[in-house]
């Protein structure tokens, strides 16, 4: 039983590691999911919307439908990221510290 399986184990990087690879990878192997959430989603939409009315003009039919995919991807990317519970006492994976002189 790996460290994801076992929730009573604490989150540590390599466990949040496997999680984001994993919320990563979903989309990918979905496929026309992602589409299906893309047409269910209206901040997606806007999101495009946005991208299309502000660029559209130099983009090409099927360099825009890249766009929506990706849009998509990404607005689906975020959902899962934010269903990752994070404790007060979680770090980051590398820690800041200022070189005094």
């Amino acid at each position: 039983m790996s460290d994801i399986d076992n929730p009573d184990t604490s989150l540590n990087r390599r466990s949040f590691a496997k999680q984001v690879a994993l919320l990563a990878a979903a989309p990918l192997a979905t496929g026309g999911a992602v589409q299906a959430q893309f047409a269910a989603d209206p901040g997606a939409e806007a999101l495009f919307a946005m991208v299309q009315q502000r660029y559209g003009k130099f983009l090409t039919p099927i360099q825009l439908d890249a766009v929506k995919r990706r849009v998509a991807r990404n607005v689906a990317i975020g959902g899962m990221l934010r269903e990752i519970k994070l404790q007060n006492g979680d770090e980051p994976g590398c820690a800041f510290r200022a070189d005094l002189p």
